[in-house]
């Protein structure tokens, strides 16, 4: 029923360990809440489920980049997901208070160039790429792009010469 979705969507963001989601199948009233309760849920979501919402409709669009604008660090080898190179700079570029970005480890990440774009407006101050097998020289050229903002880089186990 409507109130079992609702009463669930306030256990979750009020903290609280929901119980199972209710099956509904009903019209979508999770778009019709208002936008303070939208907020802490969105905050329980991790990265990549936030990703996925964003892509979902133009509310939870909305609400997703609002959420994100408090968020500092995203650490993609917290997961060890292999996410293509549109997926990770679309998500960097998400978030516009991001100051520290790692892709430790992230040894199919190769677009190196795009990244200076995709954090345009940012405060990135710390930058991993250690273990990244794909960053060659003229890679590392492209990030240095980002200016005198980074204040710390890490390239241990690149191709850096």
């Amino acid at each position: 029923s409507t109130d079992a979705v609702i009463n669930y969507l306030l256990e979750v963001s009020l903290g609280d360990k929901p119980s199972d989601p209710p099956a509904y199948d009903g019209p979508d009233y999770f778009t019709k809440l208002p936008v303070d309760i939208l907020i802490p849920i969105c905050e329980y979501l991790d990265l990549f489920e936030r990703a996925q919402l964003l892509s979902t409709c133009k509310e939870c669009r909305n609400v997703v980049q609002t959420s994100n604008s408090g968020v500092r660090q995203i650490s993609f080898n917290a997961k060890r997901r292999l996410w293509d190179d549109w997926k990770i700079l679309r998500m960097v570029s998400a978030f516009p208070s991001l100051e520290s970005l790692s892709l430790r480890k992230c040894a199919k990440f190769r677009n190196f160039r795009s990244l200076p774009r995709s954090c345009f407006g940012s405060n990135l101050q710390n930058l991993n790429l250690s273990y990244c097998e794909q960053l060659d020289d003229s890679d590392l050229g492209s990030v240095l792009e980002m200016g005198n903002r980074i204040i710390s880089l890490d390239l241990t186990q690149t191709h850096i010469t």
